[in-house]
């Protein structure tokens, strides 16, 4: 990836065609190579604080289709961080993510006992969940003025009057502020402290002239009958990644408190791009309080006696992990309206990026339409608003909050909207360069109470107008480079106009990291003026530039 820098303090005419290069002869091939370092994990594992492990477990329904934002699994689901968060490597995924695995450590470097045969990469463990039991609550009121507290530890039922709860921030008498009593309501008791004694409350029935308990839930066991499954989607190779071989592998495992990790399922590598699905039954030895499962792969990486080929490899996608009762193995119905994919950039095709000051200067870089998709994976219509905010992170200011109006969308079908685009999405203002965060939202008011399918409702991305122009989306699914007879020779060019006059003032590159910085060869940089699309007549060139390496999808700057 490639992107040219300006400074607009002596503009001169010029159309950048650009450049870049290393020389080569006519027998040498272009060869595509996965990275071998992920910058955007090793940022994250930065600033990242280990946390003890929390003792908390889960109910079921369990659901994670890695559609949050960060480069890291949902913490609140999963123990550990090694697999890779992304909505770019996935093709065609079942939601907007996916968790891949690879052979990069949570560090975003390659595994230090990496090698040619297979081994352990990235894990993917889920938290404790209880499939032992759940409890719901039962339907009830009563006057806080009528309860009574039994304390266990004296045998006496303690009045209303020594019993209080909150309404917002103030906590009231249960006599002298009476209130009604329900079963998600907390009473407590004490005068110097306060103690939740809410599961131990009664009334006194005059009738009876017996105080009886007021039970606030009911405790339920699941058996095989509830038919809890855990299903998934996995697909190998993905959006431009590299194929497990069929010695590579992606490995589930069950685990309780009482046993061990247990083999469940695995598939050996091969090539796709399609996802498939899974869907596991759980038999009775795992319906427990604190039962687990894990996914990792088993990787192996490429020919290390050509160290530019030894990169991050055998990529497998991981999505729509839901585990829940009431499930069929035919089961394919889930009440989720959501994104697919990402969007990109609001300005005309083919640039990304254009300097601030080139886009002010002309109106119409703007795109014309406002192109998005959408899916219904429900079996009935579903009538979906939709919604379009941008703000100005450089500023810090909402600029717009616009409807987008809303369609009915049939039943496991991809809705396709179009519709132009209001003018002056991105306002001018007095700054040099701004960033303005656009964000895509869909609502379905009837699916409103299916709360695990929500995160995938909205699309999240970031104009960037500093000082550079850039034709790319800023994510490197592949690297490119030289191999064979005479490839020493080659040279690679690539294409940049510029819509203002202006002086260039550097080259911004992302160089894969090879296996052991194999790549390190100094090369030419070259700038030539254009003719019919192709480069003409050299007008700056310089050796002494080598690869550097910021990181995945982190440019360096090489300064003219």
């Amino acid at each position: 990836m490639k992107r040219i820098k300006f400074s607009h303090t002596t503009p001169i005419q010029l159309f950048v065609s650009a450049f870049l290069l290393f020389f080569t002869e006519l027998t040498a091939q272009p060869v595509l190579i996965r990275p071998t370092y992920n910058l955007q994990i090793a940022n994250a594992y930065a600033k990242y604080t280990p946390t003890k492990a929390t003792n908390d477990t889960l109910t079921i329904p369990f659901f994670d289709d890695f559609s949050k934002k960060g480069v890291y699994p949902d913490n609140s689901l999963w123990l550990d961080n090694n697999v890779y968060i992304n909505q770019n490597f996935g093709k065609n995924p079942m939601s907007i993510g996916v968790a891949t695995f690879d052979i990069l450590n949570m560090a975003g470097q390659i595994y230090s006992n990496a090698s040619q045969t297979p081994f352990i990469a990235d894990y993917l463990t889920s938290k404790p969940i209880n499939l032992s039991y759940f409890t719901s609550y039962n339907s009830f009121s009563y006057p806080t003025n009528i309860l009574f507290y039994y304390e266990t530890a004296t045998g006496i039922y303690r009045p209303a009057d020594s019993l209080y709860y909150y309404s917002g921030p103030y906590l009231y008498n249960c006599v002298v502020q009476p209130g009604t009593f329900t079963p998600t309501m907390h009473i407590y008791y004490g005068s110097v402290s306060l103690i939740d004694v809410s599961d131990s409350l009664y009334y006194y029935d005059s009738q009876t002239s017996q105080y009886i308990h007021i039970v606030r839930y009911t405790t339920t066991y699941y058996s095989e009958a509830d038919s809890i499954y855990l299903s998934f989607y996995f697909q190998p190779q993905g959006m431009g990644g590299n194929a497990p071989e069929n010695t590579d592998s992606l490995v589930l495992e069950f685990k309780t408190p009482l046993s061990d990790w247990k083999h469940i399922w695995s598939s050996p590598g091969f090539s796709d791009t399609v996802f498939h699905k899974v869907v596991i039954p759980l038999n009775s030895s795992f319906l427990v309080n604190g039962f687990q499962f894990r996914f990792y792969n088993y990787a192996s990486i490429g020919n290390i006696n050509f160290p530019s080929f030894a990169s991050n490899v055998d990529f497998w996608n991981l999505d729509y992990v839901y585990l829940n009762s009431g499930q069929r193995v035919n089961d394919s119905i889930y009440p989720d309206i959501c994104f697919k994919e990402p969007i990109r950039s609001f300005v005309k095709q083919p640039y990304t990026a254009i300097p601030w000051e080139h886009y002010k200067l002309l109106d119409t870089l703007q795109i014309d339409t406002l192109r998005f998709n959408y899916y219904n994976h429900y079996s009935s219509l579903v009538n979906v608003k939709r919604f379009l905010t941008i703000n100005n992170i450089t500023s810090q200011q909402q600029l717009r909050f616009d409807s987008l109006g809303n369609d009915n969308i049939n039943p496991f079908d991809t809705y396709q909207f179009k519709q132009k685009t209001k003018p002056n999405y991105f306002p001018d203002n007095n700054l040099t360069k701004c960033t303005f965060e656009v964000l895509l939202n869909i609502t379905a008011p009837t699916l409103a109470s299916q709360t695990i399918f929500t995160w995938n409702d909205t699309l999240r991305f970031y104009q960037n107008f500093e000082y550079y122009y850039a034709i790319d989306d800023g994510t490197a699914e592949y690297g490119v480079g030289l191999s064979g007879e005479g490839s020493q020779n080659g040279q690679l060019a690539m294409l940049f106009k510029t819509l203002t006059p202006d002086t260039l003032r550097a080259v911004d590159m992302f160089f894969n990291r090879t296996l052991n910085n194999a790549s390190q060869k100094y090369f030419y940089l070259t700038i030539w003026t254009v003719k019919k699309g192709k480069p003409q007549n050299v007008i700056y060139k310089k050796t002494g530039f080598k690869p550097e390496y910021a990181g995945i999808n982190e440019f360096h700057r090489y300064n003219l």
